[in-house]
Formats: C-alpha cells, structure tokens, sequence
C-alpha cells in the first residue's frame, strides 16, 4: 500500500481459524523518485489507526469473517505545543556524504535530549539506532583563553599589567578573571589577583610591598612569567558554580624602571592593498603594539618604508596609530617595511621587516570590478572524448593582473551538473554565506565586537557596526581566504553581511564566529555582556557545488590549456579557472558550458 512502510507479519493457525500478526518495524520508499529525497519515504510511527479488512470473499463453515485487534498501541511523543510539529520530537533530513557530522541548534541549556538516527537508501529508511551515549545536555562552555597579558608600566618596586577580554565567552557573561605568575625558574605558578566576581576590572599592580595568600614580594631586577584567565558560570543548574578558562600564552616581564620598548612585531601587509591606476598601487600595512612597552606608555611610531632603488621613507605617527596607506608606489615592485616604536625614554630596535609586492590579486580592475569572472573570460571547452575533455582560458585584461604579472593558473573540475537553461543559466554555484549578528531586536541595541574564523585563521576583532568593505578586508587579510564580496543585510533580529567567495571553488566549510565582546543595551538602559541571547551566527545562504582542484600550474603563466582524464562517459562535467599572481589566488572565472562526456 501507498501509505504503509515496512511491516513484520507471522502467521499462525487454530481450531477457530487464522491469525496474522502484523507489526510496523518501519520505512519504506514510494514513488518514482527513484532514491531519497527524489521519491518519498512512508513511515507508520506511533499509536496508528486500525487497519480496515474486508469479509467479501472469505468461504467456509458459518458466517466467516475477518477481524482487527490491536495487540500492542506504538508509542508516540508527548505534546510539545512550543515546537513547530506540537510534539516533543523534531524529525530532520539530512542529505550529506556519509559520514554525516551533523549539528542539533537551538537547544536549551540544562534539558537532557536524546536522539535517534536512521540511514536511508534507494528503498527508504532503516530502523532508527540509538545514540550512545543514550542522552546529552546541553550546558554552557568555560570562556576561551584572553590573549597574552600586556605590560602597561614598571618601576624598581612594581609591574602594573593589563590584559583584554577573550573573543570566545563559552555561551555565558564573564565573571571574572584570575592573574597568574611564576619565577620562571620552574617553580610552581601561584595566583597574584583573584578578580572571579570583577569583569570589569582588566589591570592589576605588584609591588615589592605586597604580601597575603594571593601575592609574593617580587623583587627588583628579577624576571616573573604572567598569565590571565576567564572565569564563568557555566553550569545550567548551579549558577554558583564557577567554570575556568585556559590560560593565555605566557608573558616574561622584569621588575625595573622604564627603559626602551622591545621592538614591535613585523607589519604586515593589509587586504586594502590595490592597484589605483595602469601602474599604480596604494599600499597599507598594520602593526600591533609591542607586548612590552618598556615600562612606560608607547608615544609614537616610526614606520621606515625602503624603495625598489634603495632609497628611505619614513613616517611619523602617533602612539594610537596601528596602520597606515602609501600612494602612488610602482606596481610590481618590491617595498620593505619595518617599525620603531617610541616612549619616554627612547626607541626600540627595528622590528622585524615586511616585503611587500605592490600588487593585489588578479581578476580585478582599477574599479573594483570583477573582469575575469564576466562572459569574455569564460573557459572553453575545444574537445571532447569518452574520458577526456580539453579545456581552453584567457589570460586576465591587461588592466586586471592585479599589477603583476600572472604566474599561473589553477583549474577546477565539477561533477554530475546540470545542464545551462535559459531558467538556470549558471549552474555551477558558488559558496555564499550570512553573518548574522543576533539579539538587536525589541529595542536593544548590540555593541562591541566579534572575530571570525575559516579553516583555522582568526581574523581581528570586527565592530558590530563595521561596514560591508570593513567585513570584507577583515575576511581577506586571512592566510586561508583570498577574495570575496561582502554586502551588508537584515534580518528580523538585527543586521548582518552576506559574504560571497570570490576565489575559493566548491563547497567550502562553515566560517566559525566568536561573540565574546558583545554587549548589549535595552530600551532600559540597562546593558549586559556576553549575553547567550547576543551573539553572531553564521548561517550557509548557498552551498557551492564540490570542486577538485585537477591542475595546479602556479608556475606555468604560458600554459592555457589542459587536458582532463579519467572522465566517465555519459557523464556532465563543467571547469572554471582562477589567475594566480605574486600575491595569491586571483577570481575565479565562470564555468564552462556543461559538457557531457
């Protein structure tokens, strides 16, 4: 029947007749679909209506006639009026490739849930499994760690230290933080400033004076190990219950008056960088301020920029600066960076030195248009064979190289596509995903700041209120991230960006945020941090279609050209391209027309 799934039916026979037994252990598949989710899959669950049987046709002795007993009623799920389905279940399809990592959203803290899986195939679903462990409740996590502690002053007697707030708050508002030190000279670490019920306190002295059972005298001239940790109450039952995060890194600082800083960290070359005329580029570097100041505050900077002729620059800029933009530099050529900070009492030694190519990945021209990805640069393909396809592209306009010159190209295969119709005319699609900051509604307003992550780079900390191209640079000064394309959004909680990639090919994996720094205020004014219900999301709009990279001619600029093997015939397969020059992966082109082998 079409509305029954899978049945177990015994028979057995007595002195008054027959006896079917029939229980409903089961799914099966209807349809013409052919596989899941193409046809469809009937499942008979819970307390069924009775089945109807008919007596027409039965012969014998007397009056013979079938009957219907339920012998034992399914069970069902109780009613759960606050659930879309009405009851306490949620049932979820999820068409993955086996394995299949699937997360459960929008649980509450402290309810145990227990779940169940079945795997379905060509002839529908199987019997569900249990879950081992057989249930898991969902609690809030401990806070991640802070980055490491920061010298803000030192004297002969004293350490005054300051420290930021983690970018990662477990799911619940910091309580607190807690101030670590040792010798270093392996003894045992020991907690200088317990602040477990302070969230608001991020700085902390040691002087020489000190003494109690959270502090050691620290003696003049000696080197201390630091090291700041994040307290929450993550338990969902006890909220007195106090959860602690990791340490952040160690920090080695010294009991003494103020002297140099330490050199700054090597600038670094920032997403901003782009070609501003035929030969022309803008260049921007950012710094961060050094760990150790030298025990007096940071009064400036001096960034040193030398030429391609030898020549020397240099700019004078304030103690808040943390990057700056050259002009008018020659495209193609090399630039060395490299920063002096300064403080009262002199300036440090040159940091480490950045080289930078003025140029900016290719497939884009001076407007910030994305030339290689439009119909003139579209790859083609020339020949075709049971498994082979020959594949043909174009190198970049000559005003989209990125203002130097294209060392290669990579080309990417997709599999089993459709075919381009008027209604679809590009079939292959690319990733697309939202930034969704949440909590924004009702009258409240979400301040402060968040991180986000891909493939385990961490960007810098993002304002909430950042603008789309703020977004956009933030994303493509990643090492695992090369272009893509920000618009800012709404959403019925708040506000968000959908960010388009615009140089990675196929289905690409989840970004990942941090919502730490998030506060918010409502229309009371009253304000709260790191609050669960404020947070940034990120949410898949349109999945790209799964790509294999099938040749990688970073160092083949003459090569245009390839040769795809191994292809099944009778099969749809479509290629796109994407330039590469000194600076990375440049725009992908659009796909081939689909081409069947």
């Amino acid at each position: 029947l079409a509305n029954i799934g899978r049945v177990r039916v015994s028979r057995s026979q007595s002195d008054v007749g027959y006896t079917w037994d029939i229980e409903f252990v089961g799914c099966a598949h209807k349809g013409e679909g052919g596989t899941i989710p193409s046809g469809r899959s009937v499942c008979n669950e819970g307390d069924l209506l009775p089945l109807v049987a008919t007596s027409i046709d039965l012969g014998g002795c007397g009056d013979a006639m079938l009957d219907v007993v339920e012998l034992q009623a399914g069970s069902a799920a109780d009613a759960c009026p606050q659930f879309a389905s009405g009851e306490c279940t949620q049932i979820q399809s999820v068409f993955d490739p086996f394995p299949i990592d699937h997360d459960v959203v929008g649980l509450e803290v402290g309810v145990p849930y227990y779940v169940q899986v079945r795997l379905g195939n060509s002839q529908g679903y199987g019997d569900r499994r249990l879950s081992s462990p057989l249930s898991a409740t969902p609690h809030y996590n401990p806070p991640g760690s802070p980055p490491p502690v920061i010298l803000k002053k030192s004297t002969s007697t004293s350490l005054t230290l300051i420290w930021e707030p983690p970018t990662v708050n477990g799911g619940k508002t910091v309580s607190g933080y807690e101030l670590w030190m040792d010798d270093w000279s392996g003894g045992s670490q020991f907690m200088v400033y317990d602040g477990s019920d302070d969230p608001d306190t991020l700085e902390h002295t040691i002087t020489t004076g000190n003494s109690g059972p959270l502090s050691q005298v620290v003696e003049s001239g000696r080197q201390y190990s630091f090291q700041v940790r994040a307290i929450n109450h993550c338990d969902g039952t006890d909220e007195n219950l106090s959860c602690h995060g990791p340490f952040s890194e160690p920090r080695l600082f010294t009991v003494r008056e103020p002297r140099r800083p330490l050199p700054p960290a090597s600038p670094e070359r920032d997403a901003r960088t782009a070609i501003t005329g035929s030969a022309t580029v803008s260049a921007t570097v950012t710094w961060t301020r050094p760990i150790d100041n030298g025990g007096s505050p940071i009064t400036g900077y001096i960034l040193y920029m030398k030429k391609p002729d030898d020549s020397m620059d240099s700019f004078a800029l304030g103690p808040d600066a943390s990057s700056w933009t050259v002009d008018d530099l020659q495209a193609g050529e090399f630039y060395r960076f490299h920063l002096v900070a300064i403080n009262a009492i002199g300036r440090s030694d040159n940091s480490p030195v950045l080289t930078l190519v003025a140029a900016m990945p290719p497939g884009i021209d001076t407007t910030s248009t994305q030339t290689y990805s439009t119909e003139s640069f579209r790859p083609i393909i020339t020949d075709v064979k049971d498994t082979e396809m020959v594949i043909e592209w174009l190198t970049p306009a000559p005003d989209s190289t990125g203002g130097s010159p294209v060392t290669g190209y990579k080309l990417y295969k997709f599999e089993g596509v459709g075919p381009n119709t008027k209604s679809n005319p590009e079939p292959i699609m690319q990733e697309v995903q939202d930034i969704l900051v949440l909590g924004g509604g009702g009258g409240n307003v979400v301040a402060g700041s968040f991180t986000v992550s891909f493939r385990g780079e961490e960007t810098d900390s993002i304002p909430v209120d950042a603008s789309a191209t703020d977004v956009k640079f933030a994303l493509q000064n990643l090492d695992t991230i090369n272009l893509v394309s920000v618009e800012s959004i709404l959403h019925d909680q708040g506000h968000g960006w959908r960010v388009s990639f615009v140089s990675e090919a196929g289905d690409l994996p989840l970004m990942q945020s941090t919502s730490g720094r998030l506060t918010t205020t409502g229309p009371d004014e009253s304000t709260a941090t790191g609050s669960v219900a404020v947070r940034v999301v990120i949410e898949e709009h349109i999945r790209g279609d799964k790509a294999y990279l099938i040749y990688d001619g970073t160092d083949q600029p003459s090569v245009r050209s390839y040769t795809a093997g191994n292809l099944l015939p009778d099969a749809r397969y479509a290629f796109t391209v994407a330039p590469i020059n000194q600076v990375g992966d440049g725009v992908l082109s659009l796909a081939t027309t689909t081409t069947i082998a």
